[in-house]
């Protein structure tokens, strides 16, 4: 409950920070769906006798709020939601018959972070992502904590105030996870992404 009433706080305080400013040039609301990717668990030691493990597939859906600082730069934030499959994989001998399970993830994520647009159609974009793991398993790793988000993409017009949005990013999930895990998981992704925004 601390965490998720610590992730709204943050939410709260990313929305105060993005408001429009008498100053504010544009304003944005981009949605976006991953048409595919790839997806996998990590952990930074190599330890004895530890699964293995395989992605299978995520989809995510997000809603992304952006507003000008300038010409070049924009603030993003906003709200999405991600669901993985992974496949653990027993670390056991060869004699043994060990069957490969599928755990199932679901996160919110929020990110904050900026937008530099250059040549026209083009951007860039990077920052922190807040999230919240809702999967109630505990055979990973809670997912809850601070990741990181780089991307690269172009926005096209199609009609006034409207584009044709897709990007491609990598993520990595709780790299500062809200939980103590001695050997924590961590959650890769990356993928393409395709979406429409609209010019508020």
């Amino acid at each position: 409950m601390k965490k998720l009433v610590c992730l709204v706080l943050l939410f709260q305080c990313a929305l105060s920070f993005a408001q429009p400013s008498k100053n504010a040039e544009k304003q944005k609301l981009e949605l976006t769906t991953s048409l595919f990717g790839e997806n996998d668990l990590i952990q930074f030691q190599d330890l004895v006798g530890a699964p293995s493990y395989d992605g299978v597939s995520y989809f995510s859906v997000g809603l992304t709020y952006l507003r000008s600082i300038n010409s070049l730069l924009e603030w993003q934030t906003g709200l999405e939601y991600a669901h993985h499959k992974v496949q653990i994989n027993p670390n056991v001998g060869p004699d043994v018959n060990a069957v490969s399970r599928e755990e199932q993830l679901d996160l919110v994520v929020i990110p904050i972070g900026v937008r530099l647009n250059f040549l026209k159609y083009f951007f860039l974009d990077g920052g922190a992502l807040l999230d919240l793991d809702l999967t109630s398993s505990g055979s990973v790793d809670s997912q809850s904590g601070v990741g990181i988000n780089l991307g690269v993409g172009c926005s096209v017009p199609v009609i006034p105030k409207l584009s044709f949005v897709l990007k491609a990013n990598a993520r990595a999930h709780a790299l500062v996870p809200f939980s103590s895990e001695k050997y924590h998981e961590r959650l890769l992704e990356n993928g393409v992404h395709l979406g429409l925004s609209y010019e508020l």
